[in-house]
């Protein structure tokens, strides 16, 4: 998990690729650090599916609305750095 892999990393067991927003705690507390690597950060595109011919949930429906909500929200945090 990252919880995990986060401990390992604070307990000086290596290195690690992980997201910087899963980071905040440990980055507030100044308990962690980030390197500055050549090539870095990296950057995918991620992808919400579901089947063509099936309504969403109303939950589903909000799940993915808030999915497509934070995805803009990152990218604008992302340019503003």
């Amino acid at each position: 998990s990252s919880e995990a892999i986060k401990q390992a990393v604070m307990a000086g067991l290596g290195i690690s690729v992980l997201s910087r927003h899963n980071l905040r705690l440990e980055l507030a507390g100044n308990h962690i650090a980030i390197l500055d690597v050549e090539g870095f950060p990296l950057f995918y595109r991620w992808y919400a599916v579901h089947l063509k011919n099936k309504k969403l949930s109303l939950v589903s429906r909000t799940f993915l609305d808030f999915l497509l909500q934070q995805g803009k929200d990152m990218l604008q945090n992302v340019n503003a750095d």
